[in-house]
């Protein structure tokens, strides 16, 4: 049985439940349009993080 917290994480987060991988942008602001919901495998998960990263400014 899950606890309160593990409850009231995804609600915290503004996610979904687990697996959810989040991406935030420098000012910590939730970019839900790269948020990934479900399993990828390893190679659409790099493509994924290359156009997460290649969408950021340089700092």
């Amino acid at each position: 049985m899950r606890s309160a917290a593990d409850r009231a994480l995804p609600k915290y987060f503004g996610i979904y439940e687990p697996p959810t991988i989040a991406f935030y942008d420098r000012n910590g602001r939730l970019e839900r349009s790269d948020q990934v919901v479900g399993y990828l495998d390893a190679a659409a998960f790099l493509q994924r993080l290359r156009t997460v990263f290649a969408a950021q400014p340089p700092v």
